[in-house]
């Protein structure tokens, strides 16, 4: 299944998001059930600093990932 999509949003995602030098971090929220995406992000290298209990659905946990660029 792995076709490198995922990887490839992210990389879009993070050309809009570090459109300058003044861009220094990008921020994504994915909820606690989603154990493949959590990994694809800590792989390429956000870190979770943040959780929003009941955010969009009671009983699921947002996670707030930030990657700092280098």
């Amino acid at each position: 299944m792995n076709k490198g999509i995922g990887k490839k949003f992210i990389d879009f995602f993070e050309y809009v998001s570090f459109v300058d030098d003044e861009s220094k971090k990008a921020f994504l929220m994915v909820g606690n059930f989603n154990t493949t995406a959590i990994s694809l992000y800590k792989k390429l290298g956000y870190i979770q600093v943040g959780a929003v209990p009941d955010l969009y659905v009671s009983g699921i946990t947002e996670y707030l990932m930030m990657k700092a660029r280098k």
